[in-house]
């Protein structure tokens, strides 16, 4: 069962109204799935047929080709051909490219590997759409032409939103022990409705940590904001211990990367 203290929680309209949001985008992850991997699919296949067919063949097998960061320089003809295809399809050709996300060698018989090139960082592990936020398959709608004939300019706006989210799914305010949400999660039964909020919050906090995981990565250096980010979600989570217990490896994992990188000064300016 949900813990008590989610309906103080959502006594705050902020926080209440962040959880909405988050839902939103959850829902919109589901709803994408399916036509981002049928796309892709059919995108690979025409990749495929543009590279020569003996080159394709046993190509997985016999290519040891890695790429690191944003750099990768092919080690064989193949992945020569599929780098430049994908940057011949890519619309920031000439930006940031996260080539690290990818396995080349797995170019020619796994669609994904080829979507991830298309992808924010922090994708190599991701094996498929239904792994991935709806963030990521959005970012992946505006870098990729395949794409091209659907409407690019919505797609962006949905990046830029800032999700303000009205009173449409629950309401909680006021009386929180006598109050029940309306509020339905389309992600398969839960002993309860509340509970279903719960599994999003835990999911949102989740996903905060692991945001901030790339970003200390990326930069090589802790910002103030990514401590205080950390510090906040350790407070948050101390007196409940479900969320501590779900959220309980991400936070290892940030402590681990932040014991090995220096912290930026409190009179520097954060990036």
């Amino acid at each position: 069962m949900a813990a008590n203290g989610l309906l103080i929680r959502l006594n705050s309209q902020g926080y209440k109204n962040w959880i909405k949001a988050g839902q939103c985008l959850l829902m919109l992850k589901d709803s994408l799935q399916g036509f981002i991997a049928a796309e892709m699919r059919s995108f690979h296949r025409d990749l495929c047929s543009r590279i020569p067919a003996p080159a394709v063949r046993g190509a997985a097998t016999r290519c040891h080709c890695r790429a690191k960061g944003k750099q990768f320089v092919p080690g064989c003809a193949v992945c020569a051909e599929w780098k430049k295809l994908i940057l011949h399809h890519h619309n920031n050709r000439n930006g940031e490219i996260h080539w690290e996300n990818c396995n080349p060698s797995l170019w020619s018989t796994n669609y994904w590997e080829v979507a991830k090139a298309f992808m924010p960082r922090g994708h190599a592990n991701k094996k498929g759409p239904e792994f991935c936020d709806a963030s990521a398959l959005l970012n992946l709608m505006t870098a990729c032409d395949g794409f091209r004939g659907y409407n690019q300019s919505t797609v962006r706006e949905v990046l830029s939103s800032d999700w303000l989210v009205e009173d449409c799914f629950y309401e909680v305010d006021g009386h929180a022990k006598e109050q029940r949400p309306t509020f339905e999660m389309a992600h398969g039964p839960a002993t309860s409705k509340y509970d279903n909020i719960y599994n999003v919050e835990k999911l949102l906090l989740q996903q905060v940590l692991e945001e901030t995981y790339l970003q200390i990565e990326e930069s090589g250096a802790l910002t103030e904001k990514n401590l205080d980010t950390l510090q906040a979600i350790k407070t948050f989570v101390s007196d409940d211990t479900a969320l501590h217990s779900f959220l309980q490896a991400d936070i290892e994992r940030l402590d681990h990367l932040q014991s090995k990188i220096p912290a930026l000064g409190h009179g520097s300016s954060c990036p």
